[in-house]
């Protein structure tokens, strides 16, 4: 496939062109409280060619791949439409690769049948509480192949196993409706998800004891997040503002986002890491043939980086980071996160609980927005009052600024997670779910806006 594709791009009438091609197959399997609903098996080909002529870009999607040459002169013709004002990528790494992640078992090669049977048992499980009468459960696995190539000289196919379960049951009494999550996936195969029975159990009975908990009372609270929360926070919130192209096009963002501003307290250090295995986040390789890398977005409390592809890096004269990824072959290449995390500190959860007079506790999420204004929504959480956690919470949401919270991080826990991801995914540009990881330590957030009674 690549020698294929390199051929065509041997003699391209451009300044320069890519190729990205991808074959994919997937499955798709959803219950609720009904038993099984939806199972979808999918699969697709196809291909993207990007060509930069006279500082414009042409591009172009197909599925035929015999017709990749013809594709290729339809991308150079739309770049020659009208002059553009891009000068050309400045240089970078040439990469001759193949890669294939392997795990035990993966999921596209397990039967269906077992596939049902596995998550049926699980659904089933959580159905079989007196106070949950329904769910919603997904499944899903993919195997994808993807290709890229370019008339520099870069040639690298990843070859990528992912599996996907998210099991959500929801609880009901008296017209109260509560919902509790647990999510496992990765990349990994797909006897990790075997066994897991006693959890699904104990999944059911924390959702019902959400019917128990004391609605929160809004204000503003010292709050301790716990890993799950901390992710969301470094994703949604921070990381989504550190993807340069937004910067590249907006100056008052770009002045905000300024390399050497500090954002923090010499405990915060935030990092995108494509190397994190194991987990969706792990990108080897990123959709313009750049090796993913470990960097440092804030490190000990001051921005040290963005996240670019290579035109964001060429406009802002950077080195790119390896952060630009598509969906897949249907759509280009976008600045896009891999696992985003705040790296641990040096106190323990038990200490930075008992530092807190009053504030709340909070608990894994269950959706929310970010940006430059964020709102979170909790699972559930626990009032602290005089260093101990007391009344059980439910209907917390968290609210806040980015910059003002990232003042306000006043310690962070030495027992990192990197939660397992389910069925969800980063969404930007139409495209959605992209795999990413998010994860970190408990932190501890002076006056966080708490949305409740």
């Amino acid at each position: 496939m690549k020698s294929y594709l390199q051929n065509v791009l041997a003699n391209a009438p451009c300044d320069y062109a890519e190729f990205r091609y991808q074959e994919f197959t997937s499955t798709l399997l959803v219950f609720d409280g009904d038993g099984l609903k939806d199972v979808a098996l999918n699969s697709a080909r196809g291909g993207f060619v990007r060509a930069l002529v006279n500082g414009q870009f042409g591009v172009a999607s197909f599925e035929d791949l015999d017709r990749a040459a013809e594709y290729l002169e339809k991308a150079v013709s739309l770049a020659k439409v009208k002059a553009g004002s891009f000068g050309g990528f400045a240089p970078a790494e040439v990469n001759v690769d193949d890669v294939e992640i392997d795990v035990p078992r993966p999921a596209h090669r397990v039967d269906l049948d077992e596939k049902v049977a596995v998550v049926s048992k699980y659904n089933d499980i959580l159905l079989g509480h007196d106070r949950i009468p329904s769910t919603d459960t997904r499944y899903r696995d993919s195997h994808d192949y993807r290709v890229f190539v370019n008339t520099e000289g870069t040639a690298v196919s990843v070859k990528t196993p992912r599996l996907g379960l998210s099991l959500r049951p929801l609880a009901s009494e008296g017209g109260v409706v509560q919902m509790a999550i647990n999510n496992y996936g990765g990349i990994i195969g797909f006897d990790h998800v075997l066994g897991r029975e006693a959890e699904v159990e104990e999944l059911a009975v924390r959702a019902a004891s959400l019917l128990d908990a004391e609605p929160v009372t809004g204000g503003t609270y010292d709050v301790v997040a716990d890993p799950v929360l901390t992710g969301i926070f470094a994703h949604e919130a921070f990381g989504h503002t550190a993807e340069a192209d937004d910067a590249a096009q907006d100056e008052k963002l770009r002045e905000i986002m300024t390399l050497g501003r500090r954002f923090g307290s010499e405990i915060l250090s935030i990092v995108d890491d494509a190397t994190y295995e194991g987990h969706n986040g792990y990108v080897p390789y990123d959709d313009e043939g750049l090796r993913g890398r470990k960097k440092y977005l804030i490190k000990e409390g001051v921005l040290t980086g963005l996240l670019h592809d290579r035109e964001t890096a060429t406009r802002m004269a950077v080195e790119p980071t390896g952060n630009a990824r598509a969906l897949d072959y249907r759509h280009p290449p976008l600045v896009r996160m891999t696992s985003t995390y705040i790296e641990p500190g040096d106190i323990s959860f038990d200490e930075m609980v008992a530092s807190v007079p009053r504030g709340i506790y909070a608990r894994r999420a269950k959706g929310g927005t970010g940006g430059e204004t964020f709102t979170f929504t909790a699972e559930d959480g626990f009032l602290i009052e005089n260093g101990k956690l007391t009344k059980h919470l439910r209907d917390l949401k968290l609210q806040g600024n980015l910059f003002r919270t990232l003042e306000n991080i006043v310690a962070v826990a030495n027992d990192f997670v990197m939660p397992e991801e389910g069925m969800g995914g980063c969404g930007k540009g139409g495209q959605s779910p992209l795999p990413v990881s998010c994860g970190g330590p408990h932190m501890l957030v002076k006056n966080v806006q708490i949305g409740g009674r």
